[in-house]
Formats: structure tokens, C-alpha cells, sequence
């Protein structure tokens, strides 16, 4: 089933770490959708909950070198 979670993320400063983040959050399956936001200091992601969870995604935030905020 599709669903949509955001992360509140601290560390974000400029675009490349908004791409880092997106990009890495692409490349996995079951995630449709990625988007970082260094203004609002969140990232939106839509997500497949059959194919990954919400912990795997907080996880690959956080390996990209990011805090997520909980």
C-alpha cells in the first residue's frame, strides 16, 4: 500500500544535500517518490509499505550522513 511520511532533518545547508538525500532515497525499491527540502528542513517520501518501512527510510537519511529528528 502507497503511503507518504515526512522527516523533519536537521543538517541540510545547500542543494547538494538535498540531492544526496533524494538520490539515495530513489535508488530504493519500493519508494516512488523522494523529495528533500533544506528550507523547511524536511524530507516528503512516498513509499510502498510492503516494500520498505518507514525505519529503513529514517536509516538511509540518517547513513547519507543527516539527522532525523524524532
Amino acid at each position: 500500500m502507497m503511503k507518504t511520511i515526512i522527516f523533519k532533518v536537521n543538517g541540510m545547508s545547500c542543494a547538494h544535500c538535498e540531492a544526496r538525500i533524494t538520490q539515495n532515497l530513489s535508488k530504493r525499491k519500493g519508494v516512488t517518490l523522494a523529495k528533500a527540502n533544506r528550507l523547511k528542513n524536511e524530507v516528503v517520501v512516498a513509499y510502498d509499505d510492503t516494500k520498505i518501512t518507514p525505519l529503513d527510510l529514517q536509516k538511509i537519511i540518517e547513513d547519507t550522513g543527516y539527522d532525523v529528528a524524532v
